[in-house]
């Protein structure tokens, strides 16, 4: 194989570890030259499973690709480093390698990915095993947990990667294809594609580069936090405008609002959080806050803040507090007038005996 050379260096693969797997060079050329031809017919299914995946709510976009020749081969050669027993074949390789198609679909919110997930499963039904939810160690648990409770294997990522993969079988033109679909959100995959273009192939032992992207991560790991914050809020501010409209209209019924949205907002969980029905957002697009009629402005407008009297002024200026009689003051310096209002110690010892 002529450009071998090329692909270890181009996998980061020494010739030692090629050699230990027993791969010979003839069969990787003729699994590289059927992969050639068989590529040719993936376009097609690739597009339809784009399609289908298109009229999912909430899925911001969507891109696919097909798995070049020269990957292909470097994927076989890591896959016999890793486990030296499985075996890849001409007659196998169409199955063993199941990413010859990928589509990856990205989404804005982490609340989002509940909804997406469930309609994936309705779609694509014949799924080849359960949905795979990478993460890093320290996300949040309640992410974890909703992962876990809806048919997903978790796996931790030692290079911090965080993504959900599903295999599927899609039948098209009387063929079968295997995809991998891959869901993340916008700020995963800005992550991913840096660390990729960063790191592979030649820098992904080097500590500071590491380091600083392990960084990174944790920052874009904050900012989708911070998406989900701010889409609470908003969701909360919706809330009241819908109870603000109810309580000023009566056109929005109290049951309406009870059945359908929850009392708090923090009870509900951002990964669980239930849409707010279309008719109660149209309520709030269309109300318009009634205007005063004229007639009434013209009152407020003229309406003058009566003036007192002159007479009646004078009088509060002049006005003077008459003397205390000198007999009520001497009176009052021969007398004990206790002035702090507040208990003695014997009112205090009998509160503490009953």
């Amino acid at each position: 194989m002529n450009d071998l050379g090329y692909l270890l260096k181009k996998g980061n693969i020494s010739h030692d570890k090629f050699e230990s797997t027993g791969l010979k060079c003839q069969d990787l050329i003729a699994i590289k030259e059927s992969y050639i031809e068989y590529k040719k017919q993936l376009d097609e299914p690739a597009k339809n499973i784009v399609s289908i995946l298109n009229g999912i709510k909430n899925i911001h976009s969507l891109k696919y690709r097909l798995k070049k020749p020269d990957d292909l081969i470097i994927k076989i050669i890591r896959k016999k480093i890793n486990k030296p027993k499985r075996i890849i074949t001409i007659e196998n390789y169409q199955k063993e390698i199941t990413d010859l198609i990928g589509v990856r679909a990205l989404y804005l919110f982490k609340s989002s990915w509940l909804g997406i997930h469930t309609e994936i499963r309705k779609k694509f039904m014949k799924t080849r095993e359960k949905p795979t939810a990478y993460f890093r160690k320290g996300d949040p648990k309640d992410q974890l947990i909703a992962y876990k409770s809806n048919g997903c294997k978790l796996r931790p990522h030692d290079d911090y990667y965080r993504s959900v993969h599903y295999l599927i079988n899609f039948p098209y033109n009387k063929d079968k294809y295997i995809a991998e679909i891959q869901i993340r959100t916008i700020f995963e995959e800005g992550w991913s594609e840096i660390d990729h273009a960063l790191r592979y192939p030649n820098f992904t032992e080097e500590p500071l580069l590491n380091q600083y992207l392990s960084t990174f991560n944790r920052i874009a790991g904050t900012a989708d936090e911070m998406g989900t914050i701010a889409e609470d809020l908003k969701y909360n501010l919706t809330l009241n405008r819908i109870k603000e409209i109810k309580d000023n209209t009566g056109k929005i019924s109290p049951h309406s609002i009870q059945q359908n949205i929850p009392g708090n907002i923090a009870m509900t969980g951002s990964l669980y959080r239930p849409e707010i029905p279309s008719e109660l957002l149209e309520a709030i697009q269309n109300y318009k806050i009634p205007e005063i009629p004229k007639e009434l402005l013209e009152k407020i407008q003229n309406f003058k803040i009566p003036e007192i009297p002159k007479e009646l002024l004078e009088k509060i200026q002049n006005f003077k507090f008459p003397k205390i009689p000198e007999e009520l003051l001497k009176a009052t310096k021969n007398k004990n007038i206790i002035t702090n209002t507040s208990k003695n110690d014997d009112d205090k010892d009998d509160d503490k005996q009953n």
